[in-house]
């Protein structure tokens, strides 16, 4: 018999276009290609491949039922039947029923692998239902029809030993692990765990199904910035009075060089929180990029490993800046940059119709060399559950990720966002660098509001020593507050307002809402 994963419609008839053996495999080469083997998660020493190859191969172990391929072909069928999650899921519960909690992790990785990830704890181990529970146990016996074709297209021949359904002992504890480590005893490493896995599944589940390849990441040219802009010299720092453009030049220049001194230390690996204070105008941009470059190199000496470089910004016109930058400086070389953000013209003017859905994925799941994206897309993909968004999480593992104008960052957010990024370089040894004029209290603030309770605490490298005499170079907008109690309504705003303007002065009022503008007016 013949068994598909996947079909199409053409003149009201479908027909399958791929094998489920092809799309198994498919799925465990991708995740083979994408997985980064310093990730620290709740997986026991050693097991990491053995558990990504159970994932991938038995995620669709429940296509290989009569139920499923009579639906595929466009049959009516039960919807419980022909659900294909229930048997993967058993079969990785049974198979791993001495590490109870790597059971329920895994079923629940493989029973949400088309939907959201819910709450783990509101997320039924074999819910008492005893007409789903005869449906499960009816896909079994089908199933097993078949032993002897599935075990040779999968190459696991006694692999029906743990197609049964679990009995009471062994849903009892696996459901009792689950209440202990995640309910009684949280851990941040299991949240890691789980979106890390499941992204690596969504992701090559996805892209084998519309057929999109996986993008291998290139080697960059480490010089890029230096045969853009010149060679980054360190000096003395430049005595300027009065900055014009040539000497701001100058400045510029001795500033990348300094950045670039902290590569010469072969501790910078060791090092994964990094912080980039500089003036507005000194070319943030290009001396981070030039870090990261030379960062990647050295990454892929020590570690084996090719990192993508992930640049977030919070606005839409300084992206298409930040996009245009970086163009430039590779100047039409074979690499891929990818723009992914609100209205982003992904498609380009002469796509063919029957790329449109590869085009799409590649861009949803970061399929290139260097991606600049929005904040949005970065903390969205960071801190969720949903499918769409976690088809691109893995890509923090490794990763050089530079986060540009973070004082746009909301303040009440910022002891979150601060514990997150530091949770996200110790468990998927990411290097972040920071970049602002203002240098926000981004970790004070994470690590009084939440790490110190943690008995964790998030400290940063400043690539730029000297950042205070930088800024006094500059003639700077000196800031006087006027204010003697707290602004906490518009009233309270007008009164200060009018209290200190006098007539026939000019005055400029900066608002962050298009409405608190005109209601100002």
């Amino acid at each position: 018999m013949e068994f598909y994963s996947h079909t199409k419609e053409k003149n009201d008839i479908k027909k399958g276009t791929k094998f489920l053996k092809d799309h198994l495999s498919g799925v465990y080469r991708k995740v083979e290609k994408s997985v980064y083997p310093k990730a620290k998660l709740d997986i026991p020493s050693g097991e990491l491949h053995n558990i990504i190859s159970d994932l991938t191969v038995f995620h669709d172990l429940g296509k290989y039922t009569s139920f499923f391929q009579k639906y595929l072909l466009g049959e009516e069928v039960n919807r419980n039947l022909k659900n294909h999650s229930f048997i993967g899921s058993i079969y990785l519960i049974n198979k791993y029923k001495d590490n109870p909690f790597l059971a329920a992790l895994l079923y629940f990785l493989v029973i949400n692998h088309h939907s959201n990830l819910k709450n783990i704890l509101e997320t039924g181990i074999f819910r008492e239902d005893i007409e789903i529970n005869n449906f499960i146990k009816s896909q079994l016996s089908d199933i097993q029809k078949n032993n002897k074709q599935i075990s040779t297209e999968i190459s696991d021949f006694d692999y029906d030993r743990f197609l049964f359904f679990p009995d009471g002992k062994i849903q009892k504890e696996v459901r009792r692990a689950m209440r202990l480590q995640i309910k009684k005893t949280p851990n941040v490493k299991d949240y890691f765990t789980i979106n890390y896995l499941f992204s690596l599944l969504i992701e090559a589940d996805k892209l084998d199904a519309s057929d999109t390849k996986l993008y291998m990441r290139k080697s960059l040219p480490e010089k890029a910035v230096e045969n853009y802009i010149g060679k980054a010299e360190l000096n003395n720092l430049p005595e300027i009075e009065g900055i014009n453009g040539f000497e701001q030049n100058k400045l510029r220049n001795w500033v990348r060089a300094s950045v670039l001194e902290n590569l010469k230390d072969d501790e910078i690996l060791n090092k994964n929180l990094f912080t980039l204070t500089a003036p507005t105008g000194i070319g943030k941009t290009l001396t981070a990029l030039d870090f990261a470059l030379r960062l990647k190199k050295k990454i892929k000496e020590k570690e084996n490993f090719e990192p993508q470089i992930i640049y977030g910004l919070p606005f839409i016109n300084i992206i298409e800046q930040g996009l245009k930058v970086y163009y430039d400086v590779f100047n039409g070389k074979d690499i891929s940059i990818l723009g992914h953000y609100q209205y982003a013209d992904i498609f380009g003017q002469d796509v063919a119709k029957e790329s449109y859905n590869q085009k799409l994925m590649q861009t949803n799941t970061w399929q290139a060399d260097i991606v600049i994206t929005s904040f949005v897309q970065f903390f969205e993909t960071l801190i969720s559950n949903r499918n769409k968004m976690l088809l691109k999480f893995n890509h923090f593992a490794g990763a050089i990720v530079i986060l540009d104008e973070v004082q746009t960052l909301r303040m009440e957010q910022l002891p979150l966002l601060g514990a997150i990024l530091f949770y996200l370089t110790k468990h998927l040894n990411t290097r972040i660098i920071l970049m602002t004029a203002t240098k926000p209290k981004i970790f004070e603030l994470a690590n009084k509001e939440i790490l110190d309770s943690e008995n964790e605490k998030a400290v940063s490298f400043e690539l730029l020593n000297d950042y205070k005499k930088i800024f006094a170079k500059f003639n700077r907008t000196k800031l006087v507050p006027l204010l003697d109690k707290p602004i906490i309504t518009a009233t309270d705003f007008y009164e200060v307002f009018f209290g200190k303007r006098k007539n026939n002065q000019s005055c400029l009022v900066v608002c962050n809402t298009v409405q608190r503008s005109i209601d100002i007016f």
